[in-house]
């Protein structure tokens, strides 16, 4: 009984590590939501395609700055904040971080031709919902799940997880809602997110629309500091 209370009160701190705040060079934007300051690295201003990203639940984006800037020269990249993470303000929950992924593309969207979506762990629900409801040219899914839900019930088998579960990410009820060509990266030794959740998410795609690329001998996270995942994530988005 008192597990379960305490799942329920606390159940956000096992779904969101916030991070601090690091010191770069890069250009940082401010956008202004809900009364909230959500810090979003630009990086290549002035490019007519965009790539906009979403971490993973214990990612700083600011670690990415080299990796993007050098491979991407001819995108501008926003690597987005979370609320509470980087230096934004605010709580993160599943309902604020769709609003401002949104409210973020609306305005992007006026300045580029194009706009390529990668998620990343925690950010492929974010990305997965954007694609579902927005106009995009493509879409990258590393390391997916399902839904936080289902890895949820799981893990907690003895409990209502459904009731309790506030933020359910339910990535795989809006796959049917995706028409963009979509390319999902696997790590070949994910103990993080286990293979079967990202399956049932790759089930669910259009195959046509689909191309899954696994990287060998990595895991959860070290699969996007490999070579490969950078070859094949340019090629994609040629």
């Amino acid at each position: 009984m008192f597990g379960g209370v305490y799942l329920y009160f606390f159940q956000r701190t096992f779904i969101y590590f916030p991070t601090k705040k690091i010191e770069h060079n890069s250009f940082e934007e401010t956008f202004n939501i809900d009364k909230e300051k959500i810090k979003v690295i630009v990086i290549n201003k002035g490019n007519k395609k965009a790539i906009l990203y979403f971490p993973g639940r214990s990612e700083n984006v600011a670690n990415n700055i080299e990796n993007y800037r050098k491979n991407f020269p001819n995108n501008t990249i926003y690597l987005v904040n979370y609320r509470s993470y980087g230096g934004s303000s605010g709580i993160a929950t599943e309902k604020n971080l769709y609003k401002d992924a949104k409210y973020i593309f609306e305005k992007i969207s006026k300045r580029h031709q194009s706009i390529d979506v990668i998620g990343r762990s925690l950010g492929t629900g974010i990305a997965t919902h954007l694609a579902s409801n927005s106009k995009i040219r493509k879409l990258i899914l590393v390391t997916p799940y399902d839904s936080i839900l289902n890895m949820a019930r799981d893990k907690y088998p003895f409990y209502p997880i459904k009731y309790i579960l506030k933020d359910q990410y339910n990535s795989i009820n809006r796959v049917k809602k995706i028409v963009y060509p979509t390319l999902i990266f696997l790590a070949s030794e994910d103990k993080t997110v286990k293979h079967k959740y990202s399956k049932n998410l790759i089930k669910e795609f259009k195959p046509s629309l689909l191309t899954v690329k696994t990287i060998a001998n990595t895991n959860h996270k070290n699969i996007v500091d490999k070579i490969q995942y950078f070859k094949n994530l340019k090629e994609f988005l040629k």
